[in-house]
């Protein structure tokens, strides 16, 4: 079977949703958004899209969207590197819906290592994540090497 751009950017959006229905589970994004304006819901969605270009963006069968997401990789690990490992976005979030400072953002690879699912793969810690992000950045890397 050959794996076709449409059905690379189809698996990106679905995972996008996915994601975005996993954050409504755990933390009522939605009544967030009813209750503190759309500004709020941009946010969050631009959030979902930045992590699953971080984390999918491998997938993508385009050469800018690939090194898009090489420097959203680099871009997310010094970030963290350099905000005590804490996400700028997920913090004013978490603060503007009234969610505890230190919940995560909730997608499919906070259930990979959520102590609570049923799913958990990994144990959480911050290293987790860095690990996956480079190999992610290191998928990218070798995806546009090809597409070249």
């Amino acid at each position: 079977m050959i794996i076709t751009p449409q059905i690379k950017y189809t698996v990106f959006f679905i995972i996008l949703l996915i994601n975005l229905i996993i954050d409504n589970i755990y933390s009522s994004i939605f009544n967030c958004i009813r209750y503190n304006g759309i500004y709020i819901g941009v946010i969050i969605l631009l959030h979902h899209i930045i992590a699953v270009i971080a984390y999918m963006g491998w997938l993508l069968p385009n050469k800018y969207l690939l090194l898009l997401s090489i420097i959203i990789n680099i871009s997310i690990q010094l970030h963290w590197i350099t905000n005590n490992d804490e996400c700028i976005m997920t913090t004013y979030s978490n603060k503007k819906c009234n969610i505890d400072k230190n919940e995560p953002l909730h997608d499919i690879i906070f259930l990979l290592h959520d102590s609570d699912s049923t799913i958990n793969i990994f144990g959480y810690n911050i290293y987790t994540e860095y690990i996956l992000l480079n190999i992610f950045l290191l998928l990218s890397i070798y995806n546009l090497y090809y597409l070249l």
